[in-house]
């Protein structure tokens, strides 16, 4: 008999967790007024079948399955306060009550929809039950007589309570997608804000790095250890370029975690990327290397394994003089964002800073080793 009864939980379910504690509230609570109602001998006999209805749309709630319960619930407590409001003593009856409490009940699980449904049921029942009367297909068992004023006022009620919860639903909708789009809000916040301690850390680190007077090369791999956390980096290289001679060299180049030998070349011969970095001194961010226009318009030359898809390169500038280039590659296109593209930016300045201090240092040993050797 399990395999009849046994319904899978729903793996497209959209009611989320709040949703479904919703649901499963109310049904407990419907469940507990009719146990109530049960015991206190108020129809019991149409009880059991209500209470046995509540507890499969909660077995249905429980597995996912909220549209099902939450349309299930109420229609089973209305279909039963229907029958009781027409074989007792009609519009008089306790069970009249049940009308605003179904609508209540199923504006919370069913929202704006459930509200409008069965508050249209609930005044149909109404309007029928005043036309039955009328025609004399049913019998007012009560000693006190329906008045017309007396189903206009049970509709107002039902009109009344379907309007006061369009109207709730609409304000914890409205009060929900605030909260929901305040949490958005600071989640991006503090999101951003530790993007913007990370990248503090990273300039912290490299400016140490880079001003450490270790040599050039063990600063700038320190430099793409700490890049690597916040960007990716499958391919990064160091081009310094000499505009007296035209060539552009590579003291350090990075290819999917491995140092290669770049060998250097005439700049104005093949300039690719570097060359345009280089030449126009403006930062090139390609989101996709992959569309043949693109390469069209801007020619690469090849070096290393990898094919990038993104690239970024930024020039290396001191002044007026044009130092070489920082770049950093991905085989993924559209990589970098334009908050990561801005810190390369930022790192650019210290970085040519430290090359040029290792110039000079350089350049400050041979003209003392030749002095010696003069002496």
């Amino acid at each position: 008999m399990s395999k009849w009864i046994n319904i899978p939980a729903d793996p497209n379910a959209t009611g989320n967790e709040t949703d479904r504690r919703l649901v499963l509230t109310v049904l407990g609570i419907s469940l507990v007024a009719t146990a109530l109602f049960y015991f206190t001998g108020a129809s019991p006999a149409l009880m059991i079948p209500l209470g046995a209805l509540l507890l499969l749309a909660v077995f249905l709630a429980s597995r996912g399955r909220l549209q099902m319960a939450g349309l299930f619930g109420p229609l089973a407590a209305l279909v039963i306060f229907i029958y009781l409001i027409f074989n007792n003593y009609g519009i008089r009856d306790t069970a009249i009550l049940g009308l605003p409490v179904v609508i209540i009940a199923a504006s919370l699980m069913n929202g704006r929809r459930g509200t409008i449904a069965f508050g249209a049921v609930s005044l149909a029942v109404v309007i029928a039950l005043g036309f039955a009367e009328s025609r004399g297909w049913i019998v007012n068992r009560a000693d006190i007589p329906n008045l017309l004023a007396d189903y206009v006022v049970v509709g107002g009620v039902v009109v009344m309570t379907t309007a006061l919860q369009w109207a709730v639903i609409g304000r914890l909708r409205e009060h929900t997608n605030r909260a929901h789009r305040e949490l958005a809000e600071r989640q991006q916040a503090e999101k951003n804000l530790q993007q913007r301690a990370e990248e503090m850390y990273i300039l912290y680190q490299t400016s140490l790095a880079l001003s450490a007077g270790q040599d050039l090369v063990h600063a700038l791999e320190i430099l793409v250890t700490q890049l690597q956390h916040l960007m990716v980096v499958d391919v990064f290289y160091i081009g310094l370029y000499d505009e007296k001679s035209d060539i552009i060299s590579f003291p350090l180049f990075v290819s999917e975690g491995k140092k290669i030998r770049v060998a250097r070349r005439k700049l104005h011969s093949a300039p690719g990327l570097s060359g345009e970095v280089i030449f126009s001194q403006k930062t090139l961010y390609i989101p996709d290397l992959d569309d043949p226009a693109v390469l069209e318009k801007h020619p690469t030359v090849p070096a290393g394994s990898l094919k990038a898809s993104s690239f970024l390169g930024i020039p290396l500038t001191l002044g007026e003089n044009r130092i070489g280039i920082v770049s950093v590659q991905s085989g993924q296109t559209n990589a970098y964002s334009a908050e990561q593209i801005r810190l390369l930016e930022t790192l650019a300045a210290p970085i040519a800073v430290t090359i040029e201090k290792s110039n000079l240092f350089t350049l400050l040993q041979k003209e003392r080793a030749e002095r010696r050797q003069a002496e």
